[in-house]
């Protein structure tokens, strides 16, 4: 009688996982969606919804008072789809240990984004020119024919770049629907060989 009380629970978890090898362990969401049980396919259909929704979810930038409209796809936001599904589909799925585990905890997998810091920062000196009245002034060079003319650096105000970049980043890659305010700092460009 004893043995039958330890190969029963032995032998459901056998079962179980078998029927389940090849999909989500049970208690695993992606974003919030529940994909317990689903097939690699299913669960890339769950993926792929979230980040096209988060892909065409237009994001508000508010810069001194002025307000900017930027389309995630102006800055090249990309989701790792795929290491979403390979993760979800890895999770709980360390033996026995872990069958035990999915019944008692939750566990949500999120898709990691991200979006080109150079394409950001083209779209940000564009908002500059509307947003600050003295906005700070990298130089440039330009050429005329065969003459190169010069404008030097200038010191003004600007965007701070690296939390923009954060604030943005974060925001597309959550769906945030809220007001981006970025902040301006004093900027004081110097002159590069």
């Amino acid at each position: 009688m004893p043995l039958m009380l330890l190969l029963l629970p032995l032998s459901i978890y056998w079962v179980d996982s078998a029927m389940a090898a090849d999909k989500v362990a049970r208690n695993v969401s992606i974003e919030g969606t529940d994909v317990s049980r689903y097939t690699p396919t299913e669960a890339a259909a769950v993926v792929d919804a979230h980040a096209d929704e988060l892909e065409q979810t237009p994001l508000t930038v508010s810069i001194n008072g002025h307000e900017f409209t930027l389309d995630p796809n102006d800055v090249n936001v990309t989701f790792e789809r795929q290491r979403a599904v390979e993760r979800a589909l890895s999770e709980n799925k360390d033996g026995l240990t872990g069958w035990v585990r999915a019944f008692r905890t939750e566990v949500d997998v999120p898709i990691v984004g991200s979006i080109d810091r150079d394409m950001l920062a083209k779209k940000i000196t564009g908002w500059e020119h509307t947003a600050i009245e003295n906005p700070a002034f990298e130089g440039a060079v330009t050429i005329s024919g065969q003459t190169a003319s010069g404008e030097y650096p200038r010191p003004g105000v600007a965007v701070d770049r690296d939390d923009a970049y954060e604030r943005i980043s974060k925001a597309i890659t959550t769906g945030s629907t809220e007001l981006v305010e970025l902040n301006v700092v004093d900027s004081n460009p110097t002159l590069t060989a």
